[in-house]
């Protein structure tokens, strides 16, 4: 059964005094995805930015960045949004591996580099943690616990 949502967003900030530059960063914009659709989506700031982007973060959600440079004392953000949300199947639980072997295969410098999980994970190519920086950690979880299926709420 699809389901079609209007959904409507306001933040207002009064300031106690003008303020002479503001950066925003929006996550307003629904995602499409396998189960739903943005069909339309409106964003109204005021006062008007002077500078305005719209992009994809770094796991594909929209995101709108933008700069108001001149005094102001009210900045209002209105996003309105119109969604389509189709019926999925639950998802099945398959069996995961143990958590270390997860942790293995995200390590710094581990082969092949899994792109897609390496964006949340906390050590980057550029920036390794050190030697003496792991000695300290303790394991999250005891040797051989399966990793959780994802859960969907």
């Amino acid at each position: 059964m699809n389901a079609r949502y209007h959904v409507i967003h306001e933040t207002i900030y009064d300031y106690a005094a003008p303020v002479a530059l503001s950066r925003q960063l929006l996550h307003l914009a629904p995602r499409d995805c396998a189960w739903q659709t943005c069909l339309s989506h409106r964003l109204d700031i005021a006062p008007a930015p002077a500078l305005q982007q719209a992009r994809s973060d770094g796991f594909g959600n929209p995101v709108t960045q933008f700069a108001i440079e001149t005094p102001h004392s009210r900045l209002a953000v209105r996003a309105e949004s119109v969604i389509e949300v189709r019926s999925r199947a639950a998802l099945a639980a398959a069996p995961s591996p143990p958590w270390e072997t997860v942790r293995a295969a995200l390590a710094y410098g581990a082969r092949p580099v899994r792109l897609e999980a390496r964006a949340i994970s906390s050590s980057r190519p550029t920036c390794a943690p050190s030697t003496s920086s792991r000695s300290g950690r303790r394991p999250v979880s005891r040797p051989g616990v399966r990793c959780s299926p994802a859960r969907r709420p």
